[in-house]
């Protein structure tokens, strides 16, 4: 008999779990530093301005960091396209 299968992870569930992942210290957010350490890990080579204008528009509040709720609404649009916003 087959076990049944596991539904895949929606598309909010895929951007928690990344954020997670590129949090290392686990302190809520992701500093810039982090954001170009989880770009190394993926192999996504672009150059260091590019990263910079990336995580700008992520950080819609301008704080300097990027909370789950930023990283989600951008990954989200990224995939989406226009202002899709994470489901709450």
């Amino acid at each position: 008999m087959t076990p049944p299968s596991t539904p895949a992870p929606s598309l909010d569930e895929r951007a928690r779990r990344a954020f997670a992942a590129a949090d290392k210290d686990r302190n809520g957010y992701i500093s810039f530093q982090e954001f170009l350490e989880s770009l190394r890990e993926l192999q996504i080579a672009i150059p260091y301005h590019d990263a910079l204008d990336r995580f700008s528009k992520l950080d819609t509040d301008k704080d300097g960091r990027v909370v789950e709720t930023e990283y989600v609404n951008g990954y989200l649009r990224d995939l989406l396209g226009g202002n899709a916003a994470a489901p709450s």
